[in-house]
């Protein structure tokens, strides 16, 4: 805050000063005529940006036309804080040395204020934009000055610390009467690099008018024996004021339609976000209308990114939102927990579980009949093995999807304070129920699993045949070896199954068909819980929602009537953006106004 009020004292300041410096001139000068065709007009709207309060909508750097070096003393200032560069045209403007307000036309503080130690004293030195404008002051009356002075004048090294290559800077070499000797020299060999140039002038003394000191100025560098040579391009006061001129308007050409575009943005942004408002109601059956457009609106952008997967509009960047997508991953990632699982894992105590049942099922019957409840128990076992992950995958699946049901409805009442907590048990009563009764439908699944064992995919057959196919030569290696590998089910252990020879034919048998059935079972889970989800998650939106929030809302202590009472943060936001849109809309003219004026002096 406290440098934002010293920016602003420093333009306000500044116009004044200036103004009063000219007073005494005379109005047909070439610097008082291009300074109210030219700079009295920007200055003027500047002022009126800045009564606008334009820093507060946002434009933190808006304009820097200027920024003068100081021609430094070699006492220390009483107070170092009040201490700023001088006016370059100084010694032009008025009969005494100028005040010590730069000539700075900004809607924007310097980037920081360094403080360094030069000769015992200390000075300001303002760092600035990289597109402002440097310029100092080069007193040619100096003791002994030659060209070889000019890389360590003081003036010089300070305005390279901000323009360190000097294609921003102007020279202004005053005082040209008093020593020319060798100032052709000097401003032409360029050996500091002063991009825009060198301008020569001659100071008023004493009372002169300003009519008399451009009078002798001119004559000076008409007929003075050294100065005559120097370039008419570079020397006079009216060749300085016009090459300020239009490096500003080049300047200001260059910045504004930047600056005009940000506004634009800004204005735009603000206008939207004005529309999105909702606008304030005063009878039951206008907020009655109201809800019915905030659940219709909460259907639609459900349908959007849970069933269509048209994420675009509403949420392009946030890739939670992109249900569709995060949906069939997760689906993805219960099919691959379900094969990974140790269930699953065909060579896992190869042939042993089924030896342990074929011993505990013998019964007085014919030999080599293999009875029926044997592959149900093994089957019931690995399904017991299993049930668990489907239960965790409909918590988490049902939760993302609570995530976005309710990141949804609590952006279409955000500006309805009065509805968000009757929405906010809506939403947590329709996603209780869904886990509710998808946790019921699991276990049926998989207690359907365990009772029947059916399937009337041709896969199966081919599978089981494919596998049996290799029995010969398990039966031949399983003396031989201590291992061996079987097409479709790994690298299995030989070593156990020897040591019950006499079952080894029914057990080999059975483990085959598990092999085989086990597949179309874990497809079968992943593609009823994919289809499941779908049927849930449509139901939830066209049927549920609708009749789940209306019966929250219109409860007898809910919150229809209070609708009609507008949000203190809505009204605020409201009054904020008419402000701010209105604001806008000025600067765009004033803006529009400057470029139409330097278009014309460009």
């Amino acid at each position: 805050m406290g440098s934002n009020k010293k920016k602003q004292t420093l333009i306000s300041t500044t116009n004044v000063v200036v103004k009063s410096d000219l007073d005494g001139i005379g109005s047909h000068s070439p610097i008082v005529s291009s300074f109210n065709d030219k700079i009295r007009p920007v200055l003027d709207a500047v002022d009126k940006l800045r009564n606008l309060a334009v820093l507060r909508l946002g434009f933190s750097k808006m304009f820097l036309f200027f920024f003068a070096a100081s021609t430094r003393t070699k006492r220390k200032p009483k107070n170092p804080q009040s201490f700023y560069p001088k006016l370059c045209l100084e010694n032009s403007l008025t009969q005494n040395r100028t005040p010590k307000n730069p000539l700075t036309i900004s809607l924007a503080e310097t980037q920081q204020t360094r403080k360094s130690k030069v000769n015992y004293y200390f000075s300001n030195v303002y760092l600035v934009k990289a597109e402002a404008f440097v310029s100092f002051k080069v007193s040619a009356h100096k003791p002994h000055l030659t060209t070889d002075d000019f890389p360590t004048c003081e003036s010089i090294r300070l305005s390279q610390s901000v323009d360190k290559n000097g294609e921003r800077t102007l020279a202004v070499v005053t005082k040209s009467d008093k020593s020319p000797e060798g100032l052709l020299e000097k401003v032409t060999s360029n050996d500091v690099n002063i991009g825009l140039g060198f301008v020569c002038v001659r100071n008023r003394v004493g009372q002169e008018s300003y009519e008399e000191a451009r009078f002798k100025e001119a004559k000076l560098f008409e007929t003075h024996s050294l100065l005559s040579m120097i370039d008419k391009s570079i020397v006079g006061i009216p060749v300085l004021s016009q090459k300020l001129m239009q490096i500003q308007a080049t300047s200001i050409s260059r910045n504004l339609p930047d600056i005009v575009k940000k506004i634009n943005d800004k204005l735009s942004h603000n206008i939207v976000e004005f529309k999105s408002l909702p606008r304030a109601l005063t009878s039951v059956p206008e907020a009655m209308s109201a809800l019915m457009k905030i659940i219709g609106g909460v259907k639609e952008s459900l349908r959007k990114v849970l069933l269509r997967g048209e994420y675009f509009d509403e949420f392009p960047n946030d890739k939670k939102m992109h249900c569709k997508a995060r949906l069939v991953e997760m689906v993805n990632g219960f099919s691959d927990e379900l094969k990974k699982c140790p269930e699953s894992d065909p060579t896992r105590n190869f042939l042993m579980d089924e030896i342990k049942h074929l011993e505990e099922a013998k019964e007085i019957s014919l030999p080599n009949f293999l009875p029926k409840n044997i592959f149900l128990s093994i089957l019931k076992e690995k399904d017991n093995g299993i049930s668990s992950i489907p239960k965790a995958f409909v918590e988490k699946l049902f939760g993302y999807v609570e995530e976005v049901v309710m990141s949804v409805l609590m952006s279409h009442v955000r500006h309805y304070y009065q509805l968000q907590i009757s929405a906010k048990i809506a939403g947590l009563n329709l996603i209780e129920n869904m886990i509710e009764n998808s946790m019921k439908w699991v276990m049926e699944i998989v207690e359907m699993e365990k009772l029947t064992d059916y399937t009337c995919n041709p896969e199966f057959e081919t599978e089981y045949n494919k596998l049996m196919a290799q029995k010969d030569a398990f039966m031949k290696n399983l003396h031989l070896y201590n291992s061996m590998t079987i097409e479709r089910v790994g690298s299995v252990d030989l070593v156990k199954p020897r040591n019950s020879p006499h079952l080894l034919d029914q057990a080999f048998d059975l483990r085959m068909r598990l092999v085989a059935y086990w597949s179309i079972v874990q497809r079968r889970l992943v593609d009823s819980m994919a289809l499941h989800l779908q049927l849930s998650v449509h139901r939830l939106v066209d049927e549920h929602l609708e009749r789940e929030l209306v019966s929250q809302i219109m409860a007898p202590n809910g919150n229809l009537e209070r609708m009609l009472e507008e949000s203190p943060l809505v009204a605020s936001k409201r009054a904020k953006l008419e402000g701010s849109i209105k604001k806008l809309k000025e600067c765009k003219e004033i803006l529009a106004q400057i470029m139409d004026r330097t278009h014309d002096q460009c």
